[in-house]
This record gives C-alpha cells, structure tokens and sequence, in this order.
C-alpha cells in the first residue's frame, strides 16, 4: 500500500503469472507512489523465472521502471535571528565583537542536496572594520539531504567613532536544488552605538 515515503506498492510487484493454453502473453500493473519529496528519479528492478509448466526462461527476463520526480524544489528562506534582526547595533568599543546569525530553513524535506554561495560586499560599511566579511567567491553553504536548515554567522566589530548608521550587503548566488524565496540581496544595516562624539575646542 502506498503511503509516507514509499515509492511503489511492493504488493504488485511481487507473485506469479499463469499462461493458459494458448495464451502467449500477460500483463501486470506495478502501482506507484506520490510523495512529495523532491528527488531524483527512482529505478524499479523486475525480474521473472518460469517456475513450472511447458516453458523455459527466455533471453529478456528482467526489465526497470524509472519513476520521474514530480515535485517542485523546495523554498529557501532565510531569518536573520539574533537581536535587532538585519539592524543590529554596532557593539560598543573598540575591539567589541557581535556575531550576527541568519538561519536559513526549506519549506520541505528535499532528497537533494541543497547549495548555495554567502558573500558579502561593502556598502557604506567597510569591510574589516565594521564587520569580517566573506567577499566572492565566498563560502559554500550545504543543507544536506533529509534536512531542512543550515545557519552563518557574521561578525561585527565596535569602533569609538559616533557615525552614521552603515550598510553592507549578503548576496546568495549559485543556487541548487531550492528557490531562494527571501530577498537577495540581504541588505544589513549596523545601527551606530551612539559613541560621544569629539568635543569641539
């Protein structure tokens, strides 16, 4: 019977055929299962063998059925989950550190392997000294198959300078296997501590 991740009914493949006199040829029907994993297509090995009777095996006893995924790829989305969202604070002082983190999560369990390239780039912010970038080519993000997230971090670094809010970006690119569903670019916006700013003499 069909049902979860089964691909066909085992039920219908498996017995035996019996020929009567004068009969030349059979049929059978193999049931195949929906799901709705996304996945590569799925081979069927059948094989017969003449059990008894006036008959003998032939030269073509065995035969596959390839079963064609129909399920669409899985979206992939991203949350960025630590505090202030895609508009943290810049940590404060110099050599302060902050790790921002972006989960990212697929609508469905996929039976492929999900990747996808991570790179930043600088906008008004300046890589290295707001924050430790990974310019292109960047980082190699996997969800491997049967899972659904994966996370990245981002570390931001405190200064002493009263500033504007700055901005850098995270682009997505090469991606396999997932419909990147959330905005790409991500646009990260480091919020200025408030540091004093110089007294005026």
């Amino acid at each position: 019977a069909c049902g979860g991740t089964i691909d066909y009914d085992s039920d219908t493949v498996t017995g035996s055929l019996s020929f009567a006199p004068t009969e030349i040829t059979k049929t059978f029907t193999v049931t195949i299962c929906d799901d709705t994993t996304f996945e590569d297509p799925e081979i069927i090995k059948l094989a017969l063998s003449v059990t008894s009777g006036n008959a003998t095996n032939g030269t073509n006893m065995t035969t596959s059925i390839t079963i064609a995924d129909n399920d669409p790829p899985p979206n992939l989305t991203y949350t960025v989950s630590s505090a202030g969202g895609s508009s943290p604070t810049e940590p404060g002082g110099l050599g302060a550190t902050f790790n921002m983190v972006i989960d990212f999560n697929l609508s469905a369990v996929s039976g492929k392997n999900v990747t996808f390239i991570f790179a930043t780039a600088p906008n008004t912010a300046s890589e290295g000294l707001d924050y430790v970038g990974r310019p292109p080519p960047g980082d190699l993000i996997t969800i491997l198959s049967g899972a659904t997230t994966a996370n990245k971090q981002i570390t931001l670094k405190g200064d002493l300078l009263n500033e504007l809010n700055e901005t850098f970006l995270v682009n997505f690119s090469n991606i396999t296997n997932a419909t990147m569903t959330s905005a790409n670019p991500l646009v990260v916006t480091i919020v200025d501590d408030g540091d004093t700013p110089p007294a005026a003499t």
